[in-house]
């Protein structure tokens, strides 16, 4: 009861509104009473989201960061002035959707993300009449808390050590804050005539959160028009956040504080996920609260991640261990078994508890008996025929849970369970669909008809492999032999030993693959595929059909260009299927080039033509030098001199001619 209080107390806790931090906390879960039981995780973190936009609202005025100390904008005879340097920040801080690593503080109320518009040590403007948003507003791309003209001049400032502009970083990562005082300033033109003025800016690392905490702030109406401004805005002056009446004007306020927090539309920019045991739990991303069910102690972290502008994640995390309680000291329930060949009904004796008890004071513990309903525990069965229990199912074996609730200690309890089952005497047989071929992969289970479960299978001689409690045989890898499988059942407690009938198992040897050999097809014959390992006793079977095996194993009545494979039978078992084969025709031959002779003329010499002339062919002289035009005309000829020719294509060549000759032109009579 203790824990469930406890639990509640800390569900309401997780309720209440989180600080600008960014932790992660779970709260205490209810205990896991049993392995496997479940329990609810919740983790408390701040959701954060991107820089885009922001809200402002009211929060309460409780100043937990001093406002001396720190660096000083010191300045004895000017005014208006930023900062000496940007100020390196030791964190990245995003402000309207860019990330910055340095700020600029001026005298003037301002906290300035650097964009080349204001300089260090320079003029820190104070003149203005517009409010925000606004183009042509001075200082842009600014947090303004209270942006007004105030004097840091030695005057009007008296006490120099707490009247002045300061700035420090405090916390540790990631949960660092940048702070910007203006504590206790005059201004100018009123001095200290309407109220010092002192306000404080807080950057928080992480979650890109601004406060804003006003002590004083009352108008000087002599001067710039008593004007003052409370709010931020980004560096085009296009987009502005103020809260109600703290834009532009005469107003004072006193002992306000004000948060700016990132707004943009769209999904957050943080990450829950949860990691047992250091791994990442699947499908628990963003899920909260998260349901486990360890079956060990488990060590559960939540894991936040915030992704900043700059595209880097900030980490928070926290841990809790989960497990189940320690099991109650009492025995697991024995199952029950009748051996018996007579018929039901049957009556039991269920009761364990001395035996579960184990010694243990019988005032620690109460047991409660169960029916089966579908897997979980039914209707109740009465105390007082746990001794005699007759089943109202005939359906055996029987599921009967108990619950052992602890009076004592934890309040656990722990759900057990054990079966009533009727056994008849063991018996039955079994068969095979043998013989097998050892080619054969897959596990050849048994047909049992009548066999008890429970006992083992077992083979002799060695060399058979055999699954021992299913009886499956792997005809591939055992040695092809003829076997003696035996089924045994040991004795029981209430049932004697049982041996099955023997049954005979055998396994045949399959063949090789047929080794097919394919010679290329020349230029007198068509390719010959033959079987190299050809067996006469075996069947050869070709897919697709057609082809039959010669006794030296060449293979005919292939049809030219079709794809072949066989596998060999040697009367039991198929071979696996050969490498694929292809029948090729015999290469062409080339014609004899007919060669038809021009005779000389008066005019020129003779020419020869390849009358049958075929581009695809090539030409070859003797002697060499000719060539062959696509026409036929042969050109490159010494007139004269005598050549052969014949034609080739690939490896195939035609037979050569008959010598022949360009005869020299015919020399003409002298007039």
């Amino acid at each position: 009861m203790k824990k469930i209080i406890q639990f509640l107390f800390t569900v309401i806790v997780s309720q209440t509104i989180f600080s600008q931090n960014v932790t992660v906390t779970i709260d205490a879960p209810l205990p896991v009473c049993n392995s496997g039981d479940c329990t609810t995780l919740q983790a408390n973190f701040n959701n954060t989201q991107p820089t885009g936009t922001y809200t402002v609202a009211s929060i309460p005025y409780n100043p937990l960061f001093i406002t001396t100390g720190g660096t000083l904008i010191t300045s004895t005879n000017s005014d208006d002035i930023w900062s000496d340097v940007a100020f390196t920040l030791p964190f990245n801080f995003c402000f309207y959707g860019q990330t910055y690593n340095s700020v600029l503080i001026g005298s003037n109320g301002v906290v300035h993300f650097p964009n080349g518009s204001q300089s260090a040590a320079g003029f820190c403007p104070w003149s203005y009449t517009a409010t925000i948003p606004n183009a042509t507003f001075p200082i842009r791309n600014a947090i303004y808390g209270v942006y007004q003209d105030t004097d840091i001049r030695t005057p009007p400032v008296t006490n120099g050590a707490v009247q002045n502009v300061n700035y420090y970083i405090a916390g540790t990562a990631p949960n660092r804050v940048f702070v910007a005082n203006f504590n206790q300033l005059p201004q100018f033109s009123c001095g200290a005539g309407v109220g010092l003025q002192t306000t404080q800016v807080i950057l928080y690392e992480t979650t890109n959160v601004i406060d804003v905490l006003v002590k004083n702030r009352t108008s000087c109406t002599t001067w710039n028009g008593g004007r003052g401004v409370i709010g931020v805005q980004n560096g085009t002056g296009t987009q502005a956040v103020v809260p109600t009446g703290r834009n532009t004007g005469t107003w004072s306020a006193v002992n306000e504080a004000w948060r700016f927090t990132p707004a943009q539309a769209g999904p957050t920019n943080t990450t829950l996920s949860w990691l047992a045991n250091g791994v990442p739990i699947p499908g628990s991303t963003n899920v909260n609260p998260l349901s486990v069910c360890p079956t060990v102690a488990t060590t559960y972290t939540a894991q936040v991640d915030y992704l900043q502008c700059d595209g880097l994640n900030k980490t928070v995390t926290d841990n809790v261990s989960v497990g189940p309680e320690p099991p109650l000291p009492t025995l697991n329930p024995q199952n029950i078994v009748q051996c018996t060949s007579g018929a039901g009904p049957y009556t039991f004796n269920i009761n364990q508890n001395t035996y579960m008890l184990n010694g243990a004071p019988a005032s620690d513990y109460v047991f409660y008996y169960y029916v089966d309903n579908a897997g979980v525990p039914g209707t109740q069965i009465p105390n007082g025929t746990l001794a005699s229990y007759t089943p109202a199912s005939t359906v055996y074996p029987q599921t009967i849970w108990v619950m052992v609730e602890d009076q004592n200690t934890t309040g656990c309890t722990n759900l057990r369970s054990f079966t009533i089952n009727v056994v008849g005497a063991p018996g039955g047989s079994f068969s095979y669909a043998s013989p097998f071929c050892d080619s054969e992969t897959t596990p050849q289970a048994p047909t049992l008809t009548g066999l008890t479960s429970g006992g083992t299978y077992s083979s002799s001689p060695a060399g058979l492999i055999i699954n021992s409690a299913t009886g499956a045989i792997t005809p591939n890898g055992s040695t092809p032999n003829t076997y003696t499988i035996n089924y045994n059942i040991p004795a029981t407690g209430t049932c004697p030993a049982y041996a099955a009938p023997p049954v005979s198992v055998t396994i045949n040897a399959s063949p090789v693959a047929p080794t097919v050999n394919t010679v290329p097809a020349t230029c007198s014959s068509d390719s010959v595929t033959t079987i190299t390992n050809y067996n006469a006793t075996y069947t050869y079977t070709f897919t697709p059909a057609g082809p039959t095996v010669g006794a030296l194993g060449v293979i005919n009545g292939m049809i030219t260009g079709t794809s072949y494979t066989v596998i060999g039978n040697n009367g039991s078992c198929d071979s696996p299927a050969s490498v694929s084969f292809i029948k090729d025709d015999m290469l062409v031959t080339p014609v004899t080039p007919t060669i038809i002779p021009t005779p000389a003329t008066c005019t020129t010499d003779g020419i020869s033509t390849i009358s049958n002339y075929n581009a695809t062919y090539t030409y070859n002289f003797l002697p060499p030098g000719p060539t062959v035009g696509t026409t036929g005309i042969i050109s490159g000829m010494t007139v004269g001199a005598s050549y052969t020719v014949n034609a080739s294509l690939g490896t195939c060549n035609s037979p050569t001619t008959l010598p022949f000759f360009n005869a020299p032109m015919a020399v003409a009579p002298v007039a």
